[in-house]
């Protein structure tokens, strides 16, 4: 990717950038809001619409889309 900054009038003041490449260019934020439930322990029952899940060690075990584990043997 190429890309070209322009000269500025001053060091801190960009008057130019351009590029040859837009694959790797950030397009911007989507505006939204989420809800965040969370309950005593302070932990997230649900963010976003998913549903948090935690084991009796209050270790979060789903998060909605993915399951996580725990060795229990290390550490």
């Amino acid at each position: 990717m190429k890309r070209r900054v322009g000269l500025s009038n001053q060091l801190t003041e960009l008057k130019k950038v351009s590029w040859t490449n837009n694959l790797y260019q950030w397009s911007g934020a989507t505006p939204g809001t989420k809800s965040y439930t969370s309950n005593g322990l302070n932990q997230y029952t649900a963010a976003g619409g998913a549903a948090h899940a935690y084991d009796a060690n209050g270790n979060l075990t789903s998060d909605g889309t993915w399951s996580y584990g725990y060795d229990w043997t290390t550490g």
